[in-house]
């Protein structure tokens, strides 16, 4: 039942965002371009409407707008299967990709950020007037985070009805979706080579860094049994992507000893985050969204460059173009100045090789999501975490051999794009700004409270993966198609090194157990607990109110999951997060250390603490009789005046339940 419930809701998105790329094919020459701004458009005046007046449940709308879908196809149906179809069948195979790692590995855990997106994604799910609760933080706005990602992926899920897990995870492939259709549009334009195209496509959708091709040489783990093969699998694709500052300095074999060095312990930590490893992660993060929308300005360079584009579309493109700047502030914010200066650059390159500017769409391409988005900005910029720029002193740069090792691929196809520039000035213009790029990256740190080694974390871990986007689309589509066929060859070299990693990715999809297959809700790695799963089905029918769970650590904890899949408020959240986010405002340690001082016994004045919190339900689990196994016992003489307890499992002295607050005429 659950894979026919799939297979329609899968039927019902895929013939509404195809109505939108062919209805916008019309406007704009690019079918994964119109079907991306489409969906985009529909999204931010929703986003901008709710700002005023939550919509509630959308669940009434899916009806009319799939027989509207149904009609438009049908009506340019000639149009679709003659030029169409080819387009959309490389989205829904991307789909299906992004889908088949979602089935295999559908959990939604605190062992990675995960938690963190599902509780923003759980924020918007309600349909109230935004900025909506925080439900990682009962009680408080959110109004801090860029996270026009998740309220797409919520609104997707109120117009279908689905669970919050189900929304994210199906979030997942629909990205996956757009981020193939886009890059293979892009390496289509000029590029005929259907083989040549689809290893420009794995390195981009599950390739890694200049290290992976290495990695296999440099680190040995045992792999005997299932579990070794899936944790060096693991293993190997974290060194790729985390190798500067970490994984450099636990290199294994003799090879890498002797080729690349031991690096020093005490070296900055320097990451990449490639959509590859994103994959793998099964995070909904900011990242992935502000890699869609750079492939969506690449799409339409790359069709502005045409010649068969003609002057209305030309006027459509621009302004989609210069309109991914300012969805990429609401979207991923880290990575605003690059796509800031992507934009002017193009706009620059364009006035200075005498080609039509469209004024008119530049002002408007920027100006619609600004004023679409000022509902959001006006809270956003009041409340966000302030991170000034500062220099990179030279003591924080990683060591040449490192650097180079990492970012090889990259520099390869800048030096081959130097072979093109005068017959392909579009190389010049891509040439030119990756090095600024790059050059960015090496002199500017966005001064985050993370310090010590993980003073450049963030910068690096957000701008040299978006620029390893930037080079591998932008310069692959034009030097792939070039006539000469030493360079094509060459251009193969480092695409298919990135590639490498995808074997990473296959060897670790063979071997990881997959204990929560085809289970899209989410929460199978909580509720294969019947005691856990019982809890959770009565707090979704309960009425909305603060849950209160024990807290193990500050962050990276199941914590908070049995609020969030179940739609109410979580007390605690994660601490650690929410304190950096909102200023290391000091009361949100306070709530993590009243929350474990309670579960301790050692709360005192509980009852008042609980009524000034107005803390609804208190969860109490077999992890939290791990922690102290007089727990239950001790609580209990705390609130059974105000609290009844409802058990769903008691066995000995093993009670796990929830204690509900009581409501007066009632118990």
């Amino acid at each position: 039942m659950s894979l026919i419930f799939l297979a329609l809701t899968i039927l019902i998105l895929v013939t509404n965002m195809a109505a939108v790329a062919v209805v916008g094919h019309r406007v704009t020459g690019n079918y994964a371009v119109s079907k991306l701004a489409g969906v985009l458009l529909f999204c931010l005046l929703l986003f901008f409407i709710e700002h005023y007046i939550g919509l509630g449940s959308l669940a009434w709308l899916w009806p009319l707008t799939t027989a509207a879908s149904a009609y438009c196809i049908y009506r340019y149906r000639s149009h679709f299967i003659n030029a169409l179809w080819c387009a959309e069948l490389v989205f829904i195979v991307g789909f299906l990709y992004g889908l088949t790692w979602k089935l295999a590995f559908p959990d939604i855990d605190g062992g990675s950020e995960a938690l963190t997106d599902l509780s923003f994604v759980s924020n918007y799910l309600a349909g109230t007037q935004l900025p909506p609760e925080d439900n990682w933080l009962a009680g408080n706005s959110f109004n801090f985070y860029y996270a026009f990602q998740h309220y797409c992926a919520a609104l997707m899920g109120r117009m279908l009805n689905l669970s919050v897990g189900y929304s994210y995870n199906l979030a997942c492939a629909v990205v996956m979706a757009f981020i193939v259709s886009l890059t293979w549009s892009v390496a289509s334009t000029w590029c005929r080579n259907k083989l040549l195209k689809l290893i420009l496509l794995v390195a981009v959708v599950a390739g890694g860094t200049g290290v992976s091709p290495f990695v296999p040489f440099m680190y040995d783990y045992p792999t005997e049994t299932q579990g070794q093969q899936a944790f060096a699998a693991q293993s190997k694709l974290w060194a790729s992507v985390r190798y500067i500052g970490k994984y450099d300095a636990q290199v294994k074999t003799d090879f890498a000893k002797d080729t690349f060095g031991v690096a020093p312990k005490e070296t900055l930590e320097m990451p990449l985050e490639t959509i590859g490893y994103l994959t793998f992660l099964s995070d909904y993060h900011p990242p992935i969204g502000s890699f869609v929308l750079l492939l969506l300005a690449l799409a339409c360079i790359y069709q502005l460059e045409k010649v068969s584009t003609k002057l209305r579309q030309q006027q459509v493109l621009t302004g989609i173009l210069v309109s991914t700047g300012p969805l990429v502030l609401i979207t991923n914010t880290w990575v605003l100045p690059l796509q800031a200066l992507l934009v002017f650059g193009w706009l620059a390159y364009r006035q200075l090789s005498g080609r039509n500017l469209c004024v008119k769409s530049v002002i408007i391409g920027g100006l619609t999501p600004l004023l679409l988005a000022y509902p959001f900005l006006f809270e956003f910029t009041s409340n966000a975490l302030s991170t000034p720029l500062k220099l990179v002193s030279d003591d924080q740069r990683a060591p040449l051999a490192q650097w180079v090792l990492v970012l090889w691929p990259q520099l390869t196809l800048l030096a081959l794009a130097g072979f093109v520039c005068r017959r392909m000035p579009l190389a010049a213009y891509f040439l030119a700004m990756a090095a600024l790029f790059l050059l960015l990256t090496e002199l500017l740190i966005i001064d985050d409270p993370m310090g010590g080694k993980y003073d450049r974390f963030n910068t690096t871990l957000k701008w040299w993966s978006w620029t390893q986007v930037f080079v591998l689309v932008g310069l692959s589509g034009i030097l792939l198609a070039n006539k000469f066929k030493w360079l094509r060859w060459l251009t193969l070299l480092p695409l298919l090194a990135l590639s490498s990693y995808s074997i990473e990715m296959a060897n670790y999809f063979l071997a990881e157990k997959k204990e929560s297959k085809n289970k899209l809700h989410g929460h199978h790695w909580l509720t294969k607990d019947a005691v856990n799963r019982q809890i959770l089905e009565y707090l979704t029918a309960a009425p909305r109110g603060v849950v209160l769970e024990g807290l193990e650590r500050t962050a990276y904890t199941p914590s908070s999951a049995l609020a969030l899949f179940s739609n109410q408020a979580s007390f605690a959240g994660w601490p650690s997060h929410e304190k950096q986010w909102r200023g290391n405002a000091e009361f949100i340690y306070e709530r993590g250390r009243d929350t474990q001082a309670f579960y301790k016994g050692q709360l005192e004045n509980s009852l008042d603490w609980l009524q000034k919190n107005n803390i609804q339900y208190i969860v109490y689990r077999a992890s939290d009789r791990a922690q102290n196994k007089q727990g239950w016992l001790q609580i209990q003489r705390q609130v059974a005046r105000d609290y009844v307890w409802l058990p769903f499992k008691e066995h000995g002295d093993e009670r796990y339940g929830i204690w509900q607050r009581k409501v007066q005429g009632s118990f």
